[in-house]
């Protein structure tokens, strides 16, 4: 198990209260395919939410991503905070290259102007 909790006790999260079931499946970080949504069927957490890559099969030697439903919803937070934070930063680089663009432009008007 590499993120979020294989642990089949606890509460559900809030996370879970709110959200309802149209959450996007991205793919599994290891295997590069879309994520499944299932119900567990346990006892102790039936009819929970959670997702996991279809290669995780209850063998130690298979993919190990699983997630329940508050922890993905975490998960899907922190990639989008994190393609904010890339998509700002590109903008400022994107500003930054028309400024100085824009500075080429003024100098090298002063320079021809000086030539002449």
């Amino acid at each position: 198990m590499r993120l979020g909790s294989s642990n089949s006790a606890g509460s559900k999260g809030s996370n879970e209260d709110y959200l309802g079931e149209n959450l996007p499946l991205i793919d599994c970080p290891q295997c590069g395919i879309p994520l499944v949504k299932l119900r567990s069927k346990r006892i102790d957490t039936f009819n929970r939410v959670f997702y996991k890559c279809p290669n995780n099969f209850q063998n130690d030697d298979t993919c190990g991503y699983f997630w329940w439903q508050s922890d993905y919803v975490n998960l899907l937070r922190v990639k989008q905070h994190k393609q904010k934070f890339v998509s700002a930063e590109q903008d400022l680089e994107l500003s930054r290259s028309f400024e100085g663009r824009d500075e080429f432009r003024k100098l090298s008007l002063e320079i021809s102007e000086v030539s002449y």
